[in-house]
């Protein structure tokens, strides 16, 4: 549980009496590879801190073929924000791509939270900022950027996910196939 308290204490400095309110609210899970932590058409109830490993979040299209949306690994919340706010069903799966072990809260528990406390009425506020920021990078990448500039800013942005991700992973992520991410890395090294 301390590396989510170190998480949030790094954002915003938290208090021992903050830390005692939520430890009870906190939840462990462990996934084994290719597990689901959420499937398309739930609806998302909480939020998840990655303690260890890596997920995707991916959508299949028509034809059946997955697009990566996001690659998260250790020390990183993920959720649908999207499902988890309307609580409507998500439109996206996560899927833990090796072992990994998750702290989750749940979105009852949290609202409550976030109702009661101004810590982490504030905190929320910081945490939904990052990820407004963090997905408008990302539509702006896939809108200006070539996946060629996408792949670039991945190895220098993010060095860590290409040894936690498979080549077409990153590849879907990045808005290629597999043989085109070949060619670019071949241009890039």
């Amino acid at each position: 549980m301390q590396t989510i308290i170190d998480y949030f204490n790094h954002i915003l400095p938290i208090s021992e009496s903050e830390i005692t309110i939520l430890k009870p609210l906190l939840q462990q899970k462990v996934l084994e590879k290719e597990e689901f932590l959420l499937q398309e058409n739930q609806v998302c109830k909480f939020i998840a801190f990655i303690k260890k490993g890596s997920f995707r979040s991916f959508h299949y299209n028509a034809n059946g073929t997955s697009t990566n949306l996001m690659l998260d690994s250790s020390q990183t919340l993920i959720s649908n924000y999207e499902s988890y706010i309307s609580q409507q069903p998500s439109n996206v799966s996560i899927q833990a791509t090796i072992k990994s072990e998750v702290i989750y809260i749940s979105k009852n528990d949290l609202d409550h939270l976030l109702e009661n406390s101004f810590y982490w009425n504030k905190l929320g506020r910081i945490l939904t900022e990052n990820i407004f920021i963090l997905s408008k990078q990302r539509l702006e990448s896939i809108i200006y950027k070539t996946p060629e500039e996408r792949y670039q800013t991945l190895i220098k942005y993010t060095p860590d996910l290409l040894e936690q991700f498979s080549l077409t992973d990153i590849a879907s992520f990045i808005g290629v196939t597999p043989q085109s991410l070949s060619r670019i890395r071949a241009r890039i090294h």
